[in-house]
């Protein structure tokens, strides 16, 4: 069992990049704010309503059931990759423009213009750099 518990807890961190990359990439120019929020909002949800029923699972079927939903969870976020990446792809086919990977551009250019720390704090002024 508790191997199964290391398995589904390897993932997150790998889906949460990926999740966050493909929406930066993908959301229309003005739109990638609103994007990032509803991203983060059906995330919480999904963790929120799966531990509510994980929960459930634990008190009325014990560890080992509850672990089971772990694997089903793991293997349907499984299927759900592998069908958007065929869509991703099938996409890709279609406009060949579309990026591969980060816009690295608009990345270094968003961090080029952040304040200096100390700034965001009031201790100093900004200056141009």
């Amino acid at each position: 069992m508790a191997g199964l518990i290391v398995l589904t807890g390897l993932f997150p961190a790998p889906v949460l990049t990926v999740s966050f990359v493909l929406v930066g990439e993908r959301a229309p120019a003005g739109t990638v704010t609103k994007a990032f929020v509803w991203l983060v909002t059906l995330m919480t949800s999904g963790m929120a309503l799966g531990s509510a029923a994980v929960g459930l699972v634990l008190k009325q079927g014990g560890p080992s059931r509850a672990t089971g939903c772990g694997v089903v969870g793991l293997t349907v976020s499984a299927l759900k990759l592998l069908a958007g990446q065929s869509r991703l792809a099938a996409d890709r086919q279609a406009d060949p423009r579309l990026p591969l990977s980060p816009r690295h551009d608009v990345y270094r250019d968003a961090l080029s213009r952040r304040p200096h720390p100390v700034v965001i704090l009031g201790v100093g002024r900004q200056t141009e750099g």
